[in-house]
């Protein structure tokens, strides 16, 4: 029976899943059913009698230390034990498994232990699956609390059990605070404040994004791509945000769950809506501006109008796009259109072009339209875009501006004509009177008679002097007057003022005063003559209404520097003075402070306008300090350079009893009185003289006699003067010799001069002929040194004094001829396109060459300087600028042919 029951213990243990090792008191291996062989690797006969750790090596699988035997510790303790956590064997081939066993005593009649029986089974595969469930749970805490998007977990009670980190700092709140509440209560939803009882209650809450979601997600649905907005009050501020969420059900230890996900779209839908705003704006000013607006394909096809094109045409956009909005366009005009259409597909300036329009009310109307290329958010050109502004009125304001400008210059082209005769005509008669009282006062008069013709001289000089002072304002007005640089003695110049003044101020009863600051420099460079007209104008108004008491000059420098000076020049008298209410008539054209029919003082009123003028021209300023019966003070300031030296004058006699050198002279002038009074004046001082009523007498004389010069009048019949000089300096080369002519005329106007010495004329003298100036031409032209120049004269130029200057030939005053040709193309290359079509621009720039020209005695690039100015006098810009060409093309040759060298 016993051997039985042992038999059918051994087979029951060797069928069992579990494996089973039996060993004795020694720890030796008594028994292994087949379990434990297929888990161990030891075969039962192999095993039998080894020890059991041998067989049964156990280690912990996280600290790799080898565990101690359970066998020794049942054997010592008699208790039936387990294994710890995390034990695993080693099996005879190497192989780790997880294990699950129980280790107990083998007890035998009573409490006798005869060994230790170990159940143990191996679990790996268990433990595999429940470290890699471990492991997902992990991973899905780590991924749900760190992923960038918002998400949270809500039970079948709409409670927030879960939430991630996003989600705290998407909505705002501590996870304490919200685990247990629904959404709108957890983050201050705006909608659940409408509700004393939260989230879920409002009427607004119906309509919840999120509520729906949730609802559908726990009936089985996913529900994913929501758009949805929320109002979250945080810190006590609505703060409105924007998601995309989806809402996906999950199981949970057998309770159903929906896990809620939110990307916040805040930023992006604030720029969607940033953009519509754009969107909108422009679309607003698109058809708001007050302009039509269009767009247009590549192929020019019109595909969109603003309202203006309507409101303006009365034609319905639709009918107008495509091309049926050539329909309104003028005949005249639709190949404009028609080009603008032709234009290429590469282009990126701006076009324009003005075109008429037919209004809705059948009138056409002017449209300034510009256009193009716009490209979409790709950079791909789509198209051109344009723009048209009804420019009808500024057409129409052009045109009249064009009239009233014509009109204007007409009238001013009159006025200059009428002065030019006026001019003429008034100087011819005056010439006679003049010329008359200086014949009689050389002969033997009584002292009546004597001051009766100083009288009339006196009168005579006077309406002369008015006569300038209107030449001179004409000049102002058309922007003419030029001003002169020379070099000059500015003490020399200060006491020719103040003798000139001396006899008036001294028979007056005045007591004259004058200073003169040592620190002047010697030697000035500016406008000496106009400087001397404006103290000639300021000297005189002092004189004239001072009736007691003194008048006064002072000069001195207000600032010197290394190169300039500043002057200060102050005329000062004790006259009438002026009272505060008549000071702004001082400075008005033809304005006087006394203009009634019974005033004392004469003159035109022009004098302090011309002179303050003038002063701003050279770079100063002029005022006034005056009071009713106080005398005035007048007072200007102007900047000179400081001059190195001054240009040697010929001496000149100074008893005009008899000349140096009597000359025989020829005087061309057709009319008759001017012609006897020159005539005799000429003869009185010395002279012989032929004359001649016009230029075809004067050609004939000229030809048959010899003369030392001859004196021309300019407008003459039959041939003038001007021709009359250009034949005999055509036939005077042929011969090799030169006769000076001095040009007698009663032109006077800005560029006379000039037209007159380019034309051939060696010297100028404008009508009336005064007796000491004409004497003093003439002994110019008389001297010794410079009538033997005249075989060798190249050149007859005018320097910056606006003397004559006799040139040498070239070959003999080229010395400077570099760097002057150098100064005249750095003047036409600094010329620009704005530049060549400013004709006071081109005038100032030919004035400067014409300098040039004098230094290095070119007769022909002087030539053409002075046509250049004269041209641009003229307005033709065109002949000037054809005219600068010509002196750049010179100055080229001159450098080919070596005279530019350096």
């Amino acid at each position: 029976m016993t051997m039985m029951n042992n038999s059918l213990t051994a087979q029951i243990l060797t069928s069992i899943g579990d494996g089973v090792i039996a060993v004795d008191t020694a720890e030796k291996i008594i028994y292994m059913n087949a379990a434990a062989e297929k888990i161990t690797g030891w075969e039962s006969a192999a095993a039998s009698g080894i020890e059991f750790s041998t067989v049964f090596s156990l280690y912990n699988l996280h600290t790799k230390e080898r565990l101690d035997s359970p066998v020794a510790r049942v054997l010592q303790t008699g208790a039936a034990i387990g294994l710890q956590d995390q034990t695993v064997i080693v099996t005879k081939d190497g192989s780790i498994k997880f294990l699950s066993a129980s280790c107990a005593p083998i007890e035998h009649r009573g409490n006798d232990v005869t060994g230790v029986v170990l159940v143990f089974r191996d679990v790996t595969r268990y433990k595999i699956l429940e470290r890699k469930l471990a492991s997902e749970e992990q991973n899905f805490r780590t991924i749900f609390n760190s992923a960038p998007v918002g998400m949270y977990i809500v039970d079948e009670t709409r409670a927030i059990t879960k939430i991630n980190d996003a989600a705290l700092k998407l909505l705002g709140g501590e996870r304490s605070q919200v685990i247990g509440y629904s959404f709108g209560n957890a983050f201050s939803c705006q909608r659940s404040f409408e509700d004393e009882r939260g989230c879920g209650y409002s009427a607004a809450c119906q309509y919840c994004e999120f509520q729906r979601a949730v609802s559908l997600a726990f009936e089985g649905s996913t529900v994913s791509g929501i758009e949805c907005t929320k109002t979250i009050v945080h810190n006590g501020k609505a703060v409105p945000l924007w998601f995309r969420a989806s809402a996906t059900p999950i199981e949970i230890d057998g309770d159903n769950f929906v896990v809620v996900a939110l990307a916040d779209t805040t930023d992006q839908k604030q720029k969607e809506i940033s953009i519509t705003k754009t969107r909108d704006f422009y679309l607003r000013i698109f058809e708001s501006f007050p302009t039509i607006i269009w767009r247009t394909n590549m192929e020019g096809e019109t595909e969109s109008f603003n309202e203006n094109w309507q409101t303006l045409t009365g034609q319905p956009v639709e009918q107008a796009l495509g091309y049926g909005w050539m329909e309104r366009v003028h005949p005249d005009d639709k190949q404009k259109c028609s080009d603008r259409n032709k234009r290429k597909k590469n282009e990126h300036d701006l076009s324009e072009c003005e075109i008429r329009i037919l209004d809705r009310k059948g009138q056409y109307r002017w449209m300034f339209c510009v256009h193009k290329l716009y490209y979409n958010m790709s950079g791909v050109a789509e198209g051109y875009i344009g723009m048209g502004i009804d420019t009808t009125e500024r057409k129409m304001a052009e045109e009249e501006r064009k009239r009233a400008k014509d009109k204007a210059e007409a009238a001013n082209k009159a006025k200059s004509e009428f002065l030019a005769n006026m001019s003429h005509e008034i100087r011819t008669p005056i010439n006679g009177i003049m010329g008359m009282i200086e014949l009689t006062l050389l002969t033997e008069l009584n002292s009546e008679q004597k001051d009766n013709l100083i009288t009339a001289k006196s009168c005579a000089h006077s309406l002369l002097s008015i006569i300038n002072d209107i030449l001179d304002f004409s000049k102002m007005e058309a922007g003419k007057l030029l001003l002169q640089n020379n070099t000059f003695q500015p003490r020399e110049l200060l006491d020719e003022v103040v003798r000139t003044f001396s006899h008036r101020v001294s028979s007056k009863g005045l007591t004259w005063e004058y200073t003169f600051s040592n620190s002047i420099p010697e030697i000035l460079l500016g406008d000496s003559n106009r400087l001397r007209q404006v103290l000639n104008n300021l000297i005189d108004n002092a004189v004239k209404f001072t009736e007691q008491g003194e008048v006064s000059l002072a000069v001195q420098s207000t600032s010197i520097g290394k190169d300039s000076v500043e002057l200060k020049f102050t005329v000062k008298d004790t006259g009438i003075g002026i009272a505060p209410e008549d000071m702004d008539k001082l400075f008005k054209t033809f304005s006087q402070v006394d203009g009634s029919t019974t005033r004392r003082h004469g003159g035109t009123g022009l004098g302090l306008v011309i002179s303050k003028n003038l002063v701003k021209m050279m770079g100063g300023q002029l005022w006034v300090e005056s009071a009713k019966n106080h005398g005035s003070t007048f007072c200007f300031t102007l900047p000179f350079t400081i001059g190195a030296s001054v240009e040697e004058k010929p001496q000149l006699r100074q008893n005009l009893g008899e000349p140096v050198l009597a000359m025989k002279l020829l005087l061309v002038e057709d009319d008759t009185v001017s012609r006897n009074v020159i005539q005799r004046l000429l003869q009185k001082i010395g002279h012989q003289v032929d004359t001649a009523v016009n230029g075809v007498e004067a050609l004939s004389l000229w030809r048959q006699k010899k003369y030392d010069a001859i004196v021309m009048d300019i407008q003459m019949p039959e041939l003038d003067g001007i021709e009359t000089t250009k034949r005999i300096r055509a036939e005077e080369s042929d011969a090799g010799n030169h006769i000076p002519i001095l040009a007698l005329t009663a032109h006077a106007l800005v560029g006379d001069r000039e037209r007159f010495l380019a034309a051939g004329m060696d010297e100028y003298m404008a009508k009336p002929v005064q007796m000491a100036e004409l004497s003093k031409k003439l002994e110019l032209l008389s001297q010794p040194n410079q009538r033997e120049k005249f075989t060798a004269i190249s050149s007859i130029q005018i320097n910056d004094s606006g003397e004559v200057v006799y040139v040498c030939a070239v070959a003999d005053s080229l010395k400077d001829a570099p760097s002057a040709l150098s100064g005249m193309e750095e003047l036409i290359a600094g010329m620009d396109d704005e530049t060549l079509q400013d004709v006071n621009q081109i005038e100032i720039v030919a004035h400067e060459i014409k300098g040039l020209a004098n230094q290095i005695g070119s007769d022909e690039l002087k030539s053409v300087a002075f046509k250049a100015e004269l041209a641009a006098r003229r307005g033709n810009s065109a002949e000037a600028v054809e005219h600068i060409r010509h002196i750049g093309r010179i100055c080229e040759a001159y450098k080919k042919t070596g005279l530019g060298a350096g």
